[in-house]
């Protein structure tokens, strides 16, 4: 039932950011003379290909630019009688906190002094573990370009299976890290939880691996913004810039590129190269396109990829194709001097062919599936979000997000739901057609993020306080083929059938959450406190069902009247952190974490019980079917 994940975690040294659903960095400071006392009043401005802001130093010298996108910023600090600063080169990673302090000098005359340098490399701030890509390195390091295949270099995250040279592109891998399962795993994309709740801990799409400027995989100590103590997978949308930018890309692989190794037991059996497993071709093209709609207000970029994955599986005696397609487009704007707009649209479609069913050793291809995306009369299909992000002043920021993501699946088998089919497990085959599975899945998402920042009571704080609200739709509808009735040969005298209703269910899940959490510094040392509050339920809505097309009589429709889950889960989970540098440059610092997590409320479990009633089947090993509920 309640399932509650702990983790602590003692980490010396060069230990990563873990805030999954953040999608940005943040830089601040703190301004000094050079005899170290604090200078208000200096004017901090920031510059990137994409965005320009300016930042007015408080009382206590310090200043902070939030919610920045990855990437390379400049800095220049001024201060009339002091001499002007110019920092080049600053690199933002996502739910990275650069720490950059700034001393400035008295000068004769007026002068600018440039500084072109590494950023930090520690966040004394940041709590976790977590490993980040970046665009270049998703683009120069040869894997097999899916989040999947980056999981197996994380550290303490262990595959239950290797892509080799796309021989698994298309597919999920089943993963682990530290002990936790992954059905604990959150899936963000731009700062939005995508999760499949229907398959918790699961992607409900495949992606364009170029389309991010930098995917952040977290293991431990999770940002109080993530609700789970599993995984965080976090996947940042590129943008588009000042600067004219796009490209063309095209990749081949294929069974004339790779080498054969049939071990000599199987071609002892008579399995060659060409009935074994292996890949038969594999392309993928597309391109990409970013541009200024208008100069330093208004940018836009978006993105066309199709996969085309074709491998030969023993399994069903032919090809197995996958086609991946997928769109991106997005468009930031910078309304006002204070808030910044994000519209995204991403839609990743998955069409197989010959799809095994995996209930036969050997499966007709009429038995086989093809897959497509199923969305239902309602549009725009895939994600979309629209995300306003604003700075009231230089103490408050608030973020603002709202996201309907309209996804969902259909296994529609070849033989069509006109024939008739049965397996034989005495010969391990099946025959004739197979079951049509139809499943949607629409999301809904709002999030509310707040920080605060002030100074006292033994340090500066940053109040960080917010909240989610998630409705999470999953619908089933399953068809037994042709007449409804399943003929199986087993081993033994006796062959049997069984009789099917449609099967159709609708279950809603529902979760809400309030967090409130304070980042306190002082000199070495950085305490993060808070707790956060999930909520979880849900309800199992009205359905109907057609009975058996050849024995209605026996085997009948149903109507049922749904029902509002018997239980609600209520969590509150503690996250208690600690950094203390132990030298004045910072070089090395101890960490220390404390959580706990609640289980996520897969939304099918919402709906057992209407299953058990709206589904299927009586299967008595004898010539003759009965009813059952």
């Amino acid at each position: 039932m309640r399932k509650c994940l702990l983790a602590l975690c003692l980490v010396c040294g060069l230990a990563g950011a873990a805030p999954a659903q953040v999608g940005s960095g943040t830089i601040f400071g703190t301004v000094s003379d050079s005899q170290g006392g604090v200078l208000p009043g200096v004017t901090v401005s920031l510059k990137s290909t994409d965005r320009t802001a300016t930042f007015v130093t408080d009382h206590t010298g310090q200043y902070r630019f939030l919610a920045l996108p990855p990437g390379m910023y400049s800095l220049t600090f001024d201060l009339t009688g002091f001499q002007s600063i110019s920092r080049q080169q600053v690199e933002v990673r996502v739910g990275q906190n650069v720490d950059l302090a700034i001393r400035m000098v008295v000068a004769a005359v007026q002068e600018t002094v440039t500084v072109t340098g590494e950023s930090p490399i520690i966040d004394a701030r940041q709590m976790g573990t977590a490993t980040n890509f970046t665009q270049d390195e998703l683009s120069r390091i040869p894997t097999s370009r899916d989040p999947w295949a980056l999981l197996r270099t994380v550290p303490g995250v262990c595959v239950d299976r290797v892509n080799i040279a796309g021989n698994e592109t298309g597919q999920q891998t089943q993963y682990t890290a530290k002990g936790v399962p992954g059905t604990q795993s959150t899936w963000t994309l731009d700062g939005v939880v995508i999760t499949d709740m229907a398959a918790t801990g699961a992607s409900p799409s495949y992606f364009d691996y170029d389309a991010f400027d930098e995917i952040q995989i977290s293991t431990a100590g999770n940002d109080i913004r993530q609700p789970t103590g599993g995984v965080g997978l976090n996947l940042v949308v590129k943008r588009g810039s000042n600067q004219l930018r796009g490209g063309l890309k095209g990749f081949y692989t294929g069974d004339s590129l790779e080498a054969t190794n049939i071990p000599d037991e199987l071609a002892a059996t008579g399995v060659t190269p060409e009935t074994a497993d292996h890949n038969e071709d594999i392309m993928e093209w597309g391109g990409d396109a970013g541009f200024p709609i208008v100069k330093d207000r208004l940018w836009f970029w978006g993105s066309y990829v199709e996969q085309d994955i074709r491998l030969f599986r023993r399994q069903v005696n032919g090809i197995d194709r996958t086609v991946l397609k997928t769109i991106n487009a997005k468009a930031n704007w910078q309304a006002t001097p204070k808030d910044m707009i994000s519209f995204l649209w991403f839609n990743g479609d998955k069409e197989k062919y010959g799809r095994g069913t995996g209930f036969a050793g050997i499966e007709a291809r009429t038995a086989t599936w093809n897959q497509g995306g199923f969305f239902g009369d309602s549009w725009p299909k895939g994600l979309w979000k629209i995300q306003n992000d604003r700075a009231w002043n230089a103490r408050y920021f608030v973020s603002l997000k709202y996201a309907y993501y309209n996804t969902g699946f259909t296994l529609d088998p070849i033989g069509g739901l006109d024939t008739n089919a049965g397996q034989s497990a005495r010969l391990g085959q099946s025959y004739g057609s197979y079951f049509g599975f139809y499943y949607r899945r629409p999301q809904h998402t709002i999030n509310v993020d707040n920080d605060y920042f002030l100074s006292g009571f033994g340090g500066d704080h940053n109040l960080k306080f917010g909240f989610g609200f998630r409705q999470v739709d999953s619908s089933f509808n399953g068809v037994a083929p042709g007449n409804m009735i399943f003929a199986f040969d087993d081993p033994g005298p006796f062959t049997y059938a069984v009789l099917y209703r449609e099967a159709n269910s609708l279950d809603r899940a529902r979760y809400a959450n309030f967090y409130v959490g304070d980042t306190m510094t002082r000199d070495r040392l950085t305490l993060d406190l808070g707790v956060r509050y999930d909520r979880q339920w849900g309800a199992a809505l009205p359905t109907q069902t057609r009975g058996n097309l050849a024995f209605p009589n026996i085997v009948p429709g149903l109507d049922f009247a749904g029902y509002d889950l018997p239980f609600t889960w209520n969590n509150f989970s503690p996250r208690v952190g600690m950094t203390y540098a132990l030298d004045a440059e910072r070089r090395t610092i101890l960490r220390a974490s404390f959580s706990m997590a609640p289980g996520q409320l897969q939304s099918a479990f919402v709906g057992f019980a209407s299953r058990r009633t709206c589904a299927t089947t009586s299967s008595p090993k004898h010539s003759a079917a009965t009813a059952s509920t």
